[in-house]
């Protein structure tokens, strides 16, 4: 809640907590190595609520985030994102769910207007995209809305991404899990409910 404030502060408070942020995302990689790969998912959920944060407040923040952070920095097709997978055994709620924190660190990247470069950044990491898209079919209506409106706006109609650009971002893969949305019935607790 304090770090909503201190964006919204126009003063020295957010310019000293970008400097904190910097310090912890830089400083403290394996700290947050550890509580993404912790078996706790409420610690998964608040360093992605942090990190999305953190991108927001600063795109320095975000390309070190990128660079530094080992599985944002894997770059191989068969990378192993199984840490932001929600465990099936435990009932969480959508809405503190790994997936929910982790399609907002996405949107964060995807949503920034001032850099371009990052934007392309995190698209460019087409395993980690190919990861996001793929829970996409399980997520509830908004995320799902967010995430198709922000790709559309953000790359499909963007005129910062030519169209070999869009073609190495949209591949078969990733085309294969928005054409899964066409058999979306809801996520599981809407479906439930």
């Amino acid at each position: 809640m304090l770090i909503f404030y201190i964006v919204n502060d126009e003063n020295q408070r957010r310019d000293s907590t970008v400097q904190a942020l910097k310090f912890l995302v830089n400083k403290n990689k394996i700290s947050i190595e550890k509580m993404l790969g912790s078996s706790k998912t409420s610690d998964k959920v608040l360093i992605l609520k942090i990190l999305s944060i953190a991108t927001s407040l600063d795109t320095e923040i975000g390309r070190d985030i990128l660079k530094n952070i080992e599985i944002f920095a894997k770059t191989t097709e068969k990378d192993d994102f199984s840490m932001l997978i929600d465990d099936k055994k435990k009932k969480t709620p959508y809405e503190e769910s790994i997936r929910l924190a982790f399609v907002h660190f996405i949107l964060g990247f995807l949503f920034n207007d001032k850099d371009i470069v990052l934007r392309k950044k995190i698209l460019q990491k087409r395993s980690l995209f190919e990861f996001f898209l793929q829970g996409l079919h399980a997520d509830n209506f908004e995320t799902v809305k967010s995430v198709i409106t922000c790709l559309t706006k953000n790359v499909l109609i963007s005129p910062a991404f030519n169209k070999p650009e869009k073609l190495k971002i949209f591949t078969d893969n990733a085309i294969k899990s928005v054409m899964k949305l066409y058999e979306w019935k809801g996520s599981e607790e809407e479906t439930t409910s």
